[in-house]
């Protein structure tokens, strides 16, 4: 498995909010992207759920 660089520190309050686009596993939803590896797509995030965001069901994100 290729490895990401390692991060000492991020200055997320620097980083933008982005949205979610609909038809996507959590529309409008937020997230800020503190890492990437371009090569697999591995990817650390921030995410930000809306004021009385909620759900009805069971569901889950996949991630490792």
């Amino acid at each position: 498995m290729p490895q990401r660089g390692y991060i000492e520190f991020i200055q997320s309050q620097q980083l933008p909010w982005q949205r979610i686009g609909g038809g996507l596993a959590r529309p409008n939803v937020e997230y800020k992207m503190l890492s990437r590896n371009p090569e697999d797509g591995a990817c650390s995030i921030l995410m930000r759920y809306p004021a009385g965001w909620s759900q009805t069901g069971a569901e889950h994100i996949q991630a490792d």
